[in-house]
């Protein structure tokens, strides 16, 4: 959650189309005059006798090939170009910071294949109203010129918080505040120009937050967390545009929207950026008339069968105008059907070294409950003489009336009549997935956790037919102490049977 435009706090700690130009070449004169010829002789073409009487064809067996179809043309754009462009953007003073900023950009459509008009366009930078007050560099995102000030880059296909298009430092002497603008403007063969504007400003705009408060313990599924953003501007430039709150919550949805707030999504948002009017003058504090609530969910969003066993609301805050690198939505993002939310004055003094982020976070009563784990029962089903790659099942953690899988280690003890016959991990493509004789005792093989993608296998032949109704076992091994103190309430079944079925 650090970084961002120089003094503009990250609230989240997240090719352009080549251009192949045609070059006609020149045809020499004897070259012209083959082509004379061949179109006399070769292309079956009809005159005119003295008598005035058609001619017949110079070779009537041959025929010509229909003209070629034209291109389709290429599809205009159906959207607008910029996906985000910044109304302002901060560069610190030569007195405040010796270094560059961290450069600037415009965020264009995501995914400029849905836009083939745009796919051989350039976007030009005019920033010549800076001269005199900033210098361009050190360097220019790569295929991009700079000449007088005026950067010219063919258009990404992305653009994102490492890659932007160039970087400016301030001329000493330069006082803070509105320094000029840079005005970019997008021109493409197939798709009108498209332009904007951004301002620029001389100056390091800081916020310093409210410290989170200790974590909320076992909160109950479907009960409410809330967070009241208070923060106080540390910055050395009045803010005339206000500022805009980050919001974003995990493990649970934003309960309510309002007018000034633009969402991820109006069902369940999870994502939220909320704009409140200036001015704002350096040391003013404020905070939030009423608190933002969010709902805390019962499974995973990223995870759909995995339950929420933490998660919180974080908040991040920065000027209004201004571009976060690593979070932000479109401006075309749904906007809230509530009550405006309001920004009113405090009296909120930071402490020292305060962070430029703030926020809650909650544990859920899952997370407080005893997790009971279950190991995996293995059925080894073949053929005598056959073999057979085991992958190793996850086990499962019960937790009040919730079930999820884990992938943990595991120690097989292999039924009589069963061998082993791959141990280790030379097959797979991964060194995290392993099988291995090694710190076990004789007869038993221990697995390493893998991945949902890639579990752990081990390699078995079924070696006669009496390995049938035979027992081995799965045992879990080595799980880390419960973080709540909570031990396993049923220890009786982290070994499960390991059987054997022979088929014909």
């Amino acid at each position: 959650m650090h970084g961002g435009t120089h003094g503009v706090p990250s609230h989240r700690s997240r090719t352009a189309a080549a251009r192949v130009p045609s070059s006609p070449g020149r045809l020499s004169g004897a070259a012209l005059c083959l082509l004379a010829l061949v179109a006399v002789a070769g292309c079956g073409t009809t005159g005119d006798t003295p008598d005035g009487k058609p001619s017949a064809p110079a070779h009537p067996t041959r025929t010509t090939s229909p003209p070629a179809a034209p291109a389709p043309p290429v599809p205009s754009a159906t959207e607008p170009l910029p996906r985000r462009v910044a109304d302002l953007f901060f560069v610190p003073s030569a007195e405040g910071s010796p270094l560059f900023s961290n450069g600037y950009r415009v965020d264009f459509a995501n995914d400029l294949n849905a836009l083939p008009a745009y796919r051989d366009a350039t976007v030009a930078y005019d920033l010549t109203s800076l001269k005199g007050k900033m210098v361009i560099g050190p360097g220019l995102r790569r295929g991009c010129v700079n000449k007088d000030h005026v950067v010219t880059c063919p258009l990404p296909a992305s653009e994102g918080p490492n890659d932007p298009a160039f970087w400016l430092k301030t001329l000493p002497g330069v006082p803070r505040g509105r320094a000029g603008e840079v005005v970019f403007r997008v021109t493409a063969p197939h798709a009108p120009p498209v332009s904007g504007r951004t301002t620029v400003m001389v100056g390091s705009p800081r916020f310093a937050a409210e410290p989170k408060p200790p974590p909320r313990r076992g909160v109950a599924r479907g009960a409410e967390v809330s967070v009241t953003p208070r923060f106080t501007y540390q910055g050395d430039v009045p803010l005339p545009g206000g500022v805009t709150v980050g919001l974003e919550s995990s493990g649970s949805s934003f309960s309510a929207t309002y007018a000034n707030c633009r969402y991820d999504s109006l069902e369940h948002p999870t994502q939220a950026e909320c704009t409140f009017p200036g001015p704002l003058s350096p040391g003013d504090s404020r905070t939030l008339r009423l608190p933002v609530a969010a709902t805390v969910e019962s499974v995973s969003r990223l995870e759909p069968r995995e339950p929420v066993l933490a998660g919180g609301v974080s908040y991040g805050i920065r000027p209004a105008g201004v571009l976060d690198p690593e979070f932000g939505l479109p401006e075309n993002a749904p906007r809230g059907t509530g009550p405006a939310l309001r920004l009113v004055p405090d009296g909120f003094e930071p402490p020292p070294k305060a962070l430029t982020y703030g926020g809650i976070e909650f544990t859920t009563e899952l997370n407080e409950a005893a997790a009971d784990w279950a190991a995996p029962a293995i059925t080894i089903k073949g053929r005598v003489g056959e073999e057979i790659e085991l992958e190793m099942p996850p086990a499962v953690e019960h937790r009040l009336d919730a079930s999820s899988t884990q992938q943990v280690k595991l120690k097989v003890v292999l039924p009589p009549g069963v061998s082993a016959t791959r141990v280790g991990s030379t097959w797979l493509s991964s060194d995290a997935a392993y099988c291995t004789r090694e710190g076990v005792e004789a007869g038993a093989i221990l697995c390493a956790p893998g991945t949902a993608f890639e579990p752990a296998r081990l390699g078995v032949r079924i070696d006669r037919a009496s390995a049938a109704g035979s027992g081995g076992s799965v045992e879990i091994v080595d799980l880390p102490p419960p973080a709540n103190g909570r031990p396993d309430p049923d220890p009786a079944n982290n070994s499960a049977p390991l059987r054997v079925r022979v088929v014909r």
